[in-house]
């Protein structure tokens, strides 16, 4: 019974190819037509591509979906948040990316406090080197000093200097001067106000770029509101740009920004929220 069903079957359907043959269509003379037809649209298709690109990228991501994504894995505890700026990694003999930033909002961690968080070295005697002790700097001192880090005795972070001994620290220029720790007085590092020195060393932070070209800054905290965040995030932006060639495009420069924290994933950071710096 099967096999004559079957065979039914097929001779119906032979008749139906042998009418669709003979049938005459108006595209039936129209190669044209049948050549320009796609099986898919190429705009729908190019669109559905970019769209997918823009996922992985996340460049449709707003900052305060970011910190909701870094809460959830923080389990609601307020953490601090660095954020990694990817830039070219740097080539023998190129100029180094480093720089002094002023964070639009402090970062507050239970570590730091009122204490200095860097190892603070000032050149100063008498009445304003005993000030500088009390103020926090690690170390204090007069030409005795100079020796040695002349020597390379003494590692710190950051240096500053009375008027009465900036004439003689310009002799250690060299040294003191590639690793960017030379007082300036244009820069406010040097004066007989050593207070209003150090406050404004606690509110400065310093950053550089590591042999792979990433750099690393603590920026805000997982309970800040996202405003805050992108405030810090566009200031250390701005300030990384300060060290790209002329003739390269920031886009290219600043290749990708990620923000973690201790025990959190790294998250990509969209650029689109920056684009008055990036283009």
């Amino acid at each position: 019974m099967f096999a004559l069903f079957r065979q039914a079957l097929s001779r119906q359907s032979q008749a139906l190819l042998s009418r669709s043959a003979t049938a005459q269509t108006p595209f039936a003379t129209s190669p044209s037509l049948q050549s320009s037809f796609r099986a898919y649209d190429r705009k729908l298709y190019r669109k559905q591509k970019k769209l997918l690109r823009d996922v992985e990228n996340q460049a449709n991501v707003s900052v305060a979906e970011a910190l909701e994504v870094l809460r959830m894995y923080s389990m609601n505890d307020n953490k601090v948040l660095s954020a990694h700026v990817f830039c070219p990694k740097p080539e023998e003999g190129s100029k180094p990316i480093r720089g002094d930033i002023s964070l639009p909002h402090v970062v507050e961690t239970e570590a730091k406090g009122d204490a200095l968080s860097e190892r603070l070295l000032v050149f100063a005697t008498g009445d304003l080197a005993e000030e500088a002790k009390k103020l926090g700097a690690q170390f204090v001192g007069g030409e005795e000093l100079l020796e040695k880090v002349e020597k390379g005795e003494v590692e710190f972070d950051r240096c500053l200097a009375t008027k009465e001994m900036f004439p003689k620290v310009i002799k250690i220029a060299k040294i003191l001067g590639p690793k960017g720790l030379m007082p300036s007085p244009g820069r406010g590092t040097v004066s007989d106000d050593i207070a209003a020195m150090i406050n404004a060393i606690k509110s400065v932070a310093k950053f550089s770029a590591d042999d792979q070209g990433i750099v690393t800054l603590e920026v805000g905290n997982t309970a800040w509101e996202a405003q805050k965040m992108h405030d810090n995030l566009h200031t250390l932006i701005k300030a990384v740009l300060t060290n790209k060639p002329p003739k390269m495009e920031a886009s290219k420069f600043i290749e990708a920004v990620v923000l973690s924290g201790p025990l959190l994933p790294g998250l990509k950071m969209p650029l689109k929220p920056f684009h008055d710096l990036l283009g």
